[in-house]
C-alpha cells in the first residue's frame, strides 16, 4: 500500500489482480497476508518488535523454568515378550 492508497481501494486492488475464478477463501487469505505485512512493517518501524537472540534467549528461560518446575515422571515397567 502506496502512502496515498486507502485501505479499501489497496483491498479491491489485490481483489481485481487475483484470478477470476478465485475463492472467497483465497481472496480472504491474500487480504490477510498483505494487511498482516503492512502492520508487521509498521511495528518494526516504531521499534515494536524482539530480536531472534532476544526471542533465543526468552524460549531458553521458558524452557529452564518449565523443566526445574516439574517432577521428573516415574520409570514404567517394560512389558516382557512371551
Amino acid at each position: 500500500m502506496n502512502n496515498d492508497e486507502t485501505p479499501k481501494r489497496m483491498a479491491l486492488r489485490l481483489i481485481a489482480d487475483m484470478p477470476d475464478d478465485s475463492t472467497a477463501e483465497e481472496l480472504i487469505e491474500e487480504l490477510d497476508l498483505n494487511f498482516t505485512l503492512i502492520r508487521s512493517n509498521r511495528q518494526i518501524a516504531l521499534g515494536q518488535f524482539i530480536t531472534h537472540e532476544e526471542t533465543c534467549r526468552k524460549s531458553k528461560q521458558w524452557v529452564e523454568k518449565l523443566s526445574g518446575a516439574s517432577k521428573p515422571s516415574p520409570t514404567l515397567p517394560q512389558p516382557t515378550l512371551a
